[in-house]
């Protein structure tokens, strides 16, 4: 299956080889940390890899770019400091429902640098932070006009809304049960976050993304900060 399939972003931890060539085994534990099969099956280790990490063999194209011709944008679903959400659809992938955040850099404008940092960290985050209760990144995107420097991200559409949202329409009707549940779930992202040694720093209620079934999904990775020295400390 592997065989023919080419990392090219990704390089080996163990041997520093890039591309990776074939099987990729990215660990779950460690931040941004790869190895080829010859090194996973010389069972090599470095930094602070260990043996008892577990490894997930990770598939090609996990997140995709896109170009902005293949978005055609929906209805505004909120706004915030780093940018606008739209729903929107992917043509590429049979109309596929999304949600689109879209952050603006204009020309000469002092926040820029910010703004690109913020877009960057929430890439690097979303690639790194995979589990049920984190919202999953499909993909991304950058447009450039006359006037601006469009960073898009493409995640998961939520047909709920923000937590927020839910509050503001279903409170009522929220029984006991379901919000232990969507606070068990939101607990659980963030045991997943602290384990990989990110701090996500923006914890509130429209940063909670909440699924048809009522799944809740931490997002807006936009300020998350990545703690090297946080021996990758779990908790709960």
């Amino acid at each position: 299956m592997f065989k023919s399939v080419t990392h090219s972003t990704a390089t080996c931890d163990g041997c520093t080889k890039s591309p990776i060539n074939g099987i990729r085994f990215k660990c779950d534990t460690c931040n941004d940390y790869d190895l080829c099969l010859q090194c996973y099956t010389n069972k090599v280790t470095t930094k602070k890899h260990s043996l008892d990490h577990p490894l997930v063999v990770q598939p090609l194209n996990e997140t995709l770019e896109f170009s902005m011709s293949d978005i055609e944008l929906g209805a505004k679903l909120g706004e915030g400091a780093f940018g606008c959400v739209y729903k929107a659809q992917v043509k590429s992938l049979n109309r596929k429902e999304v949600a689109c955040k879209v952050i603006s850099l204009k020309r000469n404008d002092p926040s820029a640098e910010a703004l690109y940092n913020s877009y960057t960290q929430e890439l690097e985050a979303y690639r790194e932070l995979k589990a049920v209760n984190i919202l999953r990144m499909i993909g991304h995107s950058t447009h450039k006009t006359a006037n601006e420097y469009q960073l898009i991200i493409l995640t998961e559409y939520m047909s709920k809304g923000s937590l927020s949202s839910l509050l503001e329409k279903e409170r009522d009707e929220l029984s006991f049960r379901r919000r232990m549940d969507i606070a068990c779930d939101v607990a659980t992202g963030m045991v997943r976050i602290h384990e990989h040694g990110f701090i996500h720093r923006d914890i509130r209620a429209d940063n909670i993304l909440i699924a048809g079934d009522y799944t809740a999904k931490i997002g807006d990775m936009g300020i998350a900060k990545f703690f090297e020295n946080s021996n990758n400390t779990k908790i709960g």
